[in-house]
């Protein structure tokens, strides 16, 4: 009895009533060969989970009668047998009894035998009647109907808006909450233990409470994992007992198919002239077509029989967002057809005739069954159409609309029509040109049609194979469970789904795959599943057995002793790509499934054996409520063929024998070419196409190559190989290998000597050495194959996403090349890596240094291969014996410089700050002398704030190399002198706070800076696609104006980094393109207020994936690694987050939490701490949210391939904003990096210096011809020149004292290039430091000529005017009372109209309320930017 209540608690929708179990007896008779029966994608995402008490409605009793046949009867009972032998095995209660009423539920639908089909009776008499539905209810029966049919309509569940999967990860959430409450709450709880002293909480647990623990932790990964399953299985159940509708609408068919005349045979121009006329039918012939001449005619008789199959009947059905499938087996007559209907389609043509007058009946059908009629086919099989019933929605007692489910109506046949060796995978059943000469009888020398026949033989065990897999489901009783869970995953990966037309895979195949493990597939033949297994257990092994099985080389018979001569292993090895044959020895149930779609099938199955075997990590949601069929998100790159070759080589004759449909012969042959062009290039090559959609019955049949279907590549690269140039070959002396890859690769294919002497044939794909340029390679061998073997063409057959996004990291082509070589560009961030290099040796180098340089760290983006835009040198010319200076921007790299340790060192800050000055000095001066080549100046900007300054720095140029680097030298006793001044008692809390912020300040500048920089620069050298990934990302970023001013570029790195530490549900990702896209997935499905992101950027721990990444608060989470310093660190970030949002929970603090784990300084860094705030926070999901959808449309819905389109996605709206300030391009010295570049703005200025006061536009971008510096000519923009006024040349007071002093530092001053300057950087920086409590401004950082303004609202509600009020203001008093109301109703925030109301009540007189001048403002702001501003728009 423990057993049944843990079977009861665990399966709530398993009533235990006898009238369900009367309900599951009958689906032991019933079996199914089809695709997925039911649709399972998750529901709707909007609905809660339905509770397990809710969820169960009180069966209805159903009086059917119902005729069991002897031979029915013994098989019951010999299966009793069976169940009873294996009892301890099974988790339930039923008696014997209880087991016999089970087979009378589910349409044991059996047509009554009338005294002119003595033939039939013998053919069907072997077949057990399993689901026979006895539609005979008596008048008692109708009326207790009647009286019960509101009773029934308050007890059917609607099932058209399913709850969510994502649901469950919410009640999870919630459940984790409360667990964190329950420390707040432990004193209250102390105080009122005395009141649950009594109650069953306290009470010890009971011996089946014990023993169901004990199981759970032998039988489930662990306890959660077990209610995560539970709560998912309750979830995508349905409920058995409200049914009753559905039964309505099954048992009128079985009326209105058995109540259907008997037709003479006729001609093929007879039956389609009068379906055409008499019902507007088109029947539903495959291709080819049957001709008007054919000799044999088409009958019809009424079925023999009636089967429910699929997953119906076994109760393994998964509700979903769409609808689930009821299949009914519809058995036609053996007497309907002669001996060799096998052969040359007569079957399929007559099975469609068959199916044509079966809608016929339905749709003139007097019987009450309202249904929408059409065509569909069965696993996408032109060859087998069948018939799709909807629901009407008309409200009758058949109405099941509320169950979101279709039936579907498969005809089929018994195995006695044709003999099975004739059906051998080596058997021809269709002759060459059999339209017109059907009296070809020789088969000899013909290919074989193992397609065809297999079609043929599905048709025939779709019973039989029910009835193997009801007798599973009685022995084990997790079958049913583990089914669910199977067919949930396969859902989530698109294996098996309406859309999926191409896999071949569903969860029929899973069920039998998993029966075969119950029987054997183990270790020298043993079981490798025991019934005893729970459903996890059981989804594992054979998880476990689908991932490494070499179904290819060893076929699998799930009965060994079923082979014969004609269907054998090598039969079956010879015929199909693979092989998995069932118990009767004649079918592959893998017939229909190609060598690509196995390998896509075991590639996520060895996915998901990775997340199962993770002990420390949550693997639950990206098993089964993550959909990751997304083909943007899922590979690479991706290829779609949006026209099939008209014809090539390999579809000849023979081919269209068994493959009439183009289309499907080129989807399964097509990846053999590829993968001999890309070979270990490439891990996965995947070819997806959705099914045949349904078609009106008055519509002509649709095929593939009719309903402009489009095949979709996806390819998953191998990182290590991927980017390799040269493919090698054979050697010229093998003949037969030479001309095959000279056949696969025809003109591109060369012979080469090489380096070791070899003399080979070999392709080479010249590229430059840029990354970008080489990741393409993969691109151009996919292009090149497809344009030599099938004649299409990128753009216009083929549509390849790869290189679109790469232009995006790359100055537009308007630019000139002494701003922006392309040439230099190809080589990627060689060029500053070698300068920083040399800079090293040479400090290293220096001489005459009082402290010896011990570390040089760099904290710059160019040197960890993450800036948007690959720095280029500069090369500064002379013209007329003057410096011709660049006036664009020139990116400053920032490295930091350690001395030796020494005690002479002062204990006094401002003395450190002296000391570094001097150094600063010392080491300029040693670098004049000793390497004359590198230029060096003293910089420093005075800083009131505080007494420790991190802008003081030494500026190196160097003309050998072209780049520019600003050094910082570091000191580790400031960081103590500073905490020991914090802790110092006698400190003020002024001090306090100016010593706070200035160690905040250094600690970033000197230890989390540098150590971000290498993780960074480690994971890019070992996943090279995040550089590009991390460089669009920013980018992306910018063109929505939200960085540097609202997010850190290291917020963006570790956020990328992120998409490849915890890679799941998919792969890592190869290349930018497919990274970019999940950075924006993630940041669009980002639960900001749940969900901390927590990295471990060291990558120290030994877990494959996402070890280094925690999302959530869930307990199971935690960092993969044994280190306690790590874990500590951890927690302790975790614990901060959890505090935060306790006191904050509207999350305006940290709203995105992301934060990385530093073991230099044992503490976390929180990246998104300070900003974005809330509000950008919320702006920047929706805009990832509205990119993805871009995307999607361009990828899935048809867009076009080029840059118009996919630029939609780096163009902000601007409608939100309230003004826009327009600035001059020609005085942005980023404009260069501007996505639309003017040309011209580049246009060179030829101008002489006596000219140059006639020269508006002294900063053209292109070069300044003038000795004079640019720091000293700002043409009068006061703005630009306040701000590089406050920078402070060192060096000139420590020049040498003779006559040519000044002449010499002013001499400096001019050949020194301006490092470092962006006006509209300063310009913003101005803005937010004046107005930041006024406005938010927006500005793209790279090459943007318009600033973002959106005004506080608050500012826009009446409050009393005061000296310091802070803003420009105006009395309330001089608006018009018609926008009175307009500014009052500004912003709808019940607090602050409170309080305006509680003003007012004090202040009666409007003339002392004001509110915001912006007219004001935005004249201040406008005269601020003089020159640089040329207008302001008002939006709003």
């Amino acid at each position: 009895m423990a057993r049944s209540k843990r079977k009861r608690k665990s399966n709530p929708n398993l009533a235990n009533t006898k009238s369900e179990k009367n309900n599951n007896n009958n689906s032991k008779n019933s079996e199914s060969k089809h695709n997925d029966d039911d649709d399972l994608s998750p529901p709707s995402k909007k609905r809660s989970i339905t509770k397990k008490s809710d969820s169960i409605s009180q069966p209805k009793k159903i009086s059917i009668e119902r005729k069991i046949s002897k031979q029915e009867v013994d098989f019951i009972s010999d299966d009793d047998e069976n169940l009873l032998e294996a009892g301890k095995y099974l988790d339930h209660d039923d008696d014997d009894d209880d087991d016999d009423e089970d087979v009378n539920k589910y349409m044991e639908i059996e047509a009554e035998a009338n005294e002119e089909g003595g033939d039939d009776d013998e053919d069907d008499e072997g077949v057990h009647k399993y689901m026979d539905i006895e539609a005979e209810e008596d008048d008692e029966d109708e009326d207790e109907d009647e009286e019960d049919d509101d009773e029934e309509e308050e007890k059917e569940e609607d099932y058209t808006g399913m709850s969510s999967l994502q649901k469950i990860r919410d009640n999870l959430n919630e459940e984790k909450m409360k667990k964190s409450q329950n420390g707040i709450d432990e004193v209250g709880t102390n105080n009122k233990h005395s009141e649950f002293k009594n109650s069953s909480i306290t009470k010890a647990p009971t011996n089946e409470e014990i023993q169901e623990l004990k199981e759970t932790a032998t039988l489930f990964k662990s306890n959660i994992f077990k209610l995560q399953i539970d709560e998912l299985l309750s979830e995508v159940n349905i409920d058995y007992n409200a049914t009753t509708r559905l039964e309505n609408a099954l048992h009128k068919l079985k009326q209105i198919f058995e109540n259907i005349d008997d037709k003479p045979e006729l001609t093929i121009t007879e039956i389609t002239g009068k379906m055409l006329k008499h019902h507007k039918i088109v029947i539903p012939f495959p291709v080819p077509r049957p001709t008007n001449d054919i000799k044999y005619k088409f009958g019809f008789k009424k079925p023999s029989a009636f089967y429910l199959v699929g997953s119906y009947p076994l109760k393994s059905i998964v509700r979903g967002k769409d609808c689930f499938n009821v299949d009914v087996s519809v058995i036609m007559p053996r007497s309907l057809f002669q001996e060799k209907d096998y052969m040359n389609y007569r079957y399929f043509h007559k099975r469609a005739y068959y199916l044509a007058v079966l809608a016929a009946a339905l749709q003139k059908n007097k019987s009450g069954l309202n249904v929408k009629v059409e065509f569909g086919t069965l696993d996408g099989d032109n060859r087998r159409p069948i018939l799709l019933l909807k629901p009407s929605g008309d409200h009758t007692d058949s109405d099941f609309s509320k169950l979101n489910c279709v039936i579907r109506v498969l005809p089929s046949i018994t195995p006695e029509t044709f003999p099975s060796k004739k059906l051998s995978p080596s058997r021809n059943n269709v002759r060459p040109h059999h339209e017109t000469n059907e009296s070809q009888n020789s088969s000899s020398d013909l290919p074989s049609t193992p397609q065809y026949n297999n079609a043929i033989l599905s048709d025939m065990y779709y019973v039989r194979n029910l009835h193997d897999l009801y007798k599973q489901t009685k022995l084990c009783a997790a079958f049913a469970d583990a089914c669910k869970l199977a067919k949930v995953w396969l859902n989530q990966r698109g294996f098996g789904g309406d859309e999926d037309g191409s896999s071949g895979f569903n969860g029929f195949v899973w069920s039998m795959l998993m029966k075969y493990l119950l029987q054997s597939g183990g270790q020298n033949g043993e079981k490798k599943l025991a019934n005893g297994f729970s459903s996890y257990q059981l989804l594992k092994g054979t998880m476990d057995f689908l991932a490494k099985h070499d179904f290819v080389n060893n076929p699998i018979f799930m009965n060994s002793s079923s082979k014969t001569d004609e269907f054998n292993e090598n039969t079956f090895k010879d015929n199909f790509e693979v092989v998995f044959v069932d118990d009767y020895g004649t079918l592959n149930l893998f017939g229909r499934m190609s060598k690509a779609s196995l390998d896509q099938l075991q590639y996520e199955a060895k996915l998901a054996m990775d997340y199962l075997g993770e002990s420390h990590v949550d693997r639950f949601e990206d098993l089964f409520l993550e959909k990751v069929d997304d083909i943007k998100l899922r590979y690479d790159n991706v290829a779609k063929i949006t026209q099939l070759p008209k014809s090539y080589n390999e579809y000849d004759e023979a081919a269209k024998l068994d493959f009439p449909d183009s289309f499907v012969y080129f989807a399964r042959t097509m990846p053999k070419l590829l993968k001999q062009g890309l070979t270990n290039r490439v891990n996965l090559i995947a070819v997806n196409y959705r099914k045949l959609p349904s078609w009106l019955t008055s519509e002509e049949p649709k095929t593939y190559s009719s309903s402009n279907i489009n095949i979709y590549i996806g390819f998953i690269f191998n990182p290590d190989e991927s980017n390799r140039l040269v493919d090698y070959g054979p050697s010229p002396v093998d003949e037969t290998a030479v001309a095959k890859f000279r056949k696969l690769w025809g003109k591109k294919a060369e012979i080469r000597r090489f380096k070791d002497g070899n003399i080979l044939e070999c392709v080479v794909w010249d590229s430059q050495q840029g990354i970008e340029s080489r990741s393409l390679v993969v691109n151009r061998i996919v292009l090149h194959l497809m344009a030599l073997h099938y004649r299409i063409k990128e753009n216009k057959g083929i549509q390849y996403w790869a290189e679109q996004l790469n232009k995006f990291v790359i100055p537009s082509s308007n630019v000139p090349k002494n701003i922006w070589n392309p040439e230099l560009n190809n080589q990627g961030f060689q060029h500053v890596m070698n300068a920083y290099d040399k800079l090293v040796k040479q400090f290293h180098a220096l001489e005459d240094l009082l402290l010896r340089v011990s570390s040089i760290k760099c904290s710059s983006p160019s040197l960890r291969y993450s800036s948007v835009f690959i720095p280029q040198p500069i090369k500064l010319k002379r013209k007329n014996g003057d410096i011709v200076f660049p006036s664009h921007y020139i990116e400053p790299i920032d490295i930091i410089i350690q001395f030796e340790y020494s005690t002479k060192w002062p204990d006094d800050l401002v003395a450190i700050q002296k000391m570094k000055a001097a150094f600063y000095i010392l080491l300029s001066n040693q670098f004049k002398k000793q390497f004359p080549e590198t230029k060096t100046k003293v910089v420093a900007t005075p800083n009131l704030d505080t007494i420790i300054s991190t802008d003081t720095y030494l500026e190196i140029f160097s003309t050998a190399t072209g780049f520019s680097f600003r050094c910082f030298i570091q000191h580790e006793r400031e960081l103590t002198l500073l905490d020991r001044g914090i802790k110092n008692k006698m400190t003020t809390s002024t001090k306090r706070d100016i010593y706070t912020n200035a160690i905040l300040r250094l600690k970033r500048k000197f230890i989390f800076l540098p150590l971000h920089n290498t993780q960074i620069q480690t994971l890019c050298s070992k996943y090279p696609s995040l550089s590009l990934t991390i460089r669009l990302t920013k980018r992306w970023f910018g063109t929505h104006l939200l960085t540097p001013i609202h997010v850190e570029e290291e917020f963006i790195e570790v956020l990328c980094a992120v998409i490849y530490l915890n890679p799941s549900p998919w792969e890592r990702p190869s290349s930018g393109f497919s990274g970019f896209l999940r950075v924006l997935k993630f940041i669009a499905e980002w639960d900001l207020k749940n969900d901390p992101v927590i990295v471990d950027l060291d990558e120290s721990n030994n877990s494959k994936r996402g070890g280094n990444v925690v999302i959530g608060t869930s307990s199971i989470n935690t960092i993969g690694t044994s280190e306690s310093t790590k874990k500590n660190i951890f927690e302790n970030l975790l614990e901060r987050f959890k505090n935060l949002r306790k006191v904050d929970g509207n999350y305006k603090h940290s709203p995105m939490f992301l934060a990385t784990i530093n073991t230099i300084s044992n503490e976390g860094i929180i990246w998104g701490e300070e900003k974005p705030n809330k509000v950008v926070a919320i702006r920047i999901k929706e805009l990832a949210k509205a990119a993805i959808e871009c995307v999607d449309g361009i990828i899935v819905g048809g867009g076009k391939v080029d840059n118009k389109e996919l630029k939609r996605i780096f163009i902000t709206p601007l409608q939100d904003y309230d003004a826009i300030i327009h600035l001059n391009p020609s005085l942005c010295t980023r404009y260069y990096q501007n996505l639309n570049p003017d040309k011209s703005y580049f246009a060179k200025n030829n101008d002489s210096l006596d000219n140059k006061k006639q020269n508006n536009n002294i900063l053209k971008l292109y070069e300044l011809e003038t000795g004079i510096s640019n720091r000293n000519n700002n043409n009068g923009n006061d703005n630009i020149k306040n701000s590089n006024n406050n920078n402070v040349n060192i060096d000139d007071k420590n020049e040498d004292k003779s006559k040519d002093s000044e002449n010499n530092v002013k001499k400096k001053d001019v050949e020194w290039p301006l490092i470092g300057f962006d006006p509209v950087e300063c310009y913003v920086n101005e803005l937010k430091r004046i107005y930041s409590d006024t406005a938010l401004f927006f500005y793209d950082k790279y090459g943007g000529t318009f600033i973002g303004l959106v005004w506080n609202p608050i500012n826009f509600i009446p409050k009393p005017w005061k000296v310091n009020i802070g803003f420009s203001s105006y009395p309330v008093d001089l608006i018009p009372n018609g926008e009175r109301n307009k500014v009052s109703a500004y912003k709808d925030d019940s607090k602050i109209q409170q309080n305006q109301s509680d003003k007012k009540k004090k202040n009666n007189d409007d003339s002392r309320m004001v509110i915001i001048n912006t007219k004001a403002i935005i004249l201040e702001m406008e005269r601020l930017g003089n020159g640089l501003v040329e207008k302001i728009e008002f939006r709003k």
